[in-house]
């Protein structure tokens, strides 16, 4: 019952929040920012650079601002991407949407696919990995 109940405190009023998270200051924070959706999430991720793919999973409660430094380090070698997973910073989840373990993989997987494509390295840490 709880959980069900974090999922609905979660999910509560997403279409508000795809609207905001794709007009307002978190879509404009930084000219990289991009937004992928799937039936379930929208995903907020920072891309750049150019070489093979590698991508992080942002560690809440830090969000894709935090990354400057790292894109300036690794970008001049590699197509750095940051996620914001569902329901974490800017990232948000429909009511569709259960947070369950393979749920977030094949969803996340969808997400990697389309912005990443094959091939890329995965350098996903902490409670996110």
């Amino acid at each position: 019952m709880l959980g069900r109940l974090a999922t609905l405190i979660d999910t509560y009023d997403w279409r508000k929040r795809y609207q905001a998270y794709s007009a307002g200051e978190a879509a404009t924070s930084r000219a990289d920012l991009g937004l992928y959706t799937t039936k379930k999430v929208q995903y907020r991720y920072r891309q750049q650079g150019t070489g093979t793919p590698i991508v992080f999973l942002a560690d809440p409660p830090i969000t894709l601002e935090a990354y400057d430094a790292l894109f300036d380090v690794l970008s001049p070698h590699y197509t750095v991407i940051v996620i914001e997973a569902a329901g974490m910073g800017f990232s948000a989840a429909n009511t569709r949407y259960g947070f369950g373990f393979q749920e977030t993989h094949d969803d996340l997987a969808q997400c990697l696919e389309a912005v990443a494509g094959p091939g890329a390295i995965l350098a996903f840490s902490c409670a996110a990995g």
